[in-house]
């Protein structure tokens, strides 16, 4: 295992980069950069701010998520890894073929809790069109940059270095981007299930900008000063622009609720653990800052919700005064990238 590593997320509006270093019991943050890419993800502008951020070296890892990952779950006999591995290729092999092009594919053998005599495989895939002209872009750069990893991975490694674990507890981790979530479903330190689905900060913007006829930049603005997903029994509007905007910001959230309730029976069915309850909502990434969103979901999903901040359990006294301001705006945007970082370390 590395000392020292790199974990680099990459949105369609920003890039956030997490330099961690690791000596005993304790990790230290040497960066936590984040950089503009506004709306264009042309491998050229990644590059220029992996360039601006001054990083260099590795071992460092790219997250991928949205439409360019595939997870898939396959169940199978005892085997020896030999054999596992024909089996996963020939797997791998299928979805390659389907995809219409080349992927990059990796599995790994679940530890679960299942009466079932079958293994279950989670198999992540990712489109080369995509991950590769990010890794050189990377490597341009000057990181050391070898492979990606499933964002959703990179939160369950997050919240396995930094965050609270109770015994036999079914914790649910939810990560809010702006146009993806990312989940994982873990119990005992062990990852039960991953998934990602498209959705996140943006419905609520574009709710906005329907309801008020409001540009996008205006409408996220307004989503984040003025915003209150509070239930309406418990808020108190200060006037009747935030009541409006709390209303329209309604749709989304059911959505949200629904999408994650999905993934527990999705979770269900593919672990083949029929039983599977969550005890624990956990929420992190850059929309899990919206006013009163914690006390929504508690609402609505009747399971006590915290919200994840690994920022806070690392060691700051490395960063530069750049780094501590990104971190005064929004610290809950790079658990991504620190759980990448936590890969490799």
């Amino acid at each position: 295992m590395a000392t020292q590593a790199i974990g680099i997320d990459i949105g369609t509006h920003a890039i956030k980069v997490a330099v961690l270093q690791r000596k005993g019991a304790t990790t230290r943050a040497l960066r936590l950069f984040r950089g503009t890419l506004g709306g264009d993800t042309d491998v050229a502008r990644i590059q220029g701010a992996l360039a601006r951020a001054g990083v260099r070296g590795g071992p460092g890892l790219v997250g991928v998520t949205g439409r360019d990952l595939i997870v898939r779950y396959t169940h199978v006999p005892p085997v020896p890894d030999w054999r596992l591995k024909l089996l996963m290729q020939f797997e791998i092999n299928e979805v390659s073929g389907q995809s219409g092009g080349e992927v990059a594919a990796d599995y790994r053998r679940l530890e679960l809790p299942s009466e079932s005599d079958e293994q279950t495989v989670m198999v992540a895939l990712a489109r080369n069109t995509w991950l590769q002209p990010r890794l050189e872009s990377s490597r341009s750069a000057g990181l050391k940059v070898s492979a990606g990893c499933p964002n959703s991975v990179a939160l369950f490694n997050a919240y396995l270095a930094h965050g609270k674990w109770n015994e036999g507890e079914t914790v649910y981790l939810v990560s809010l981007g702006r146009e993806n979530i990312d989940m994982a479903i873990a119990r005992d330190g062990e990852l039960l299930f991953a998934r990602n689905m498209s959705g996140g900060g943006l419905m609520f913007t574009e709710a906005i900008m329907g309801s008020f006829g409001l540009k996008e930049a205006k409408a996220e603005k307004n989503k984040v000063t003025k915003g209150d997903l509070t239930p309406r029994a418990q808020a108190r509007y200060p006037d009747s622009t935030a009541e409006k905007l709390a209303n329209a910001m309604q749709g989304p959230a059911g959505q949200l609720v629904s999408m994650i309730q999905s993934t527990v029976m999705i979770c269900r069915a593919q672990t083949k653990m029929p039983d599977l309850s969550v005890d624990r909502l956990v929420l992190t990434g850059g929309a899990a800052r919206m006013k009163g969103i914690q006390k929504y979901f508690e609402a609505n999903m009747s399971v006590p919700v915290e919200v994840f901040d690994p920022v806070g359990e690392l060691e700051l006294g490395n960063l530069a005064d750049e780094d501590r301001a990104e971190l005064e705006d929004d610290p809950l945007d790079f658990t991504i990238a620190i759980g990448l970082a936590e890969t490799l370390l």
